[in-house]
């Protein structure tokens, strides 16, 4: 359970990362 946990914290870290950055890229490209 604590390397599954590790793993989705891990992921949940990833997506506020890409949810950061993408909308800059989008209006940045616009």
């Amino acid at each position: 359970m604590g390397s599954i946990t590790a793993g989705l914290d891990d992921l949940t870290g990833w997506v506020e990362l890409i949810l950061l950055i993408v909308p800059q890229l989008i209006t940045g490209s616009l």
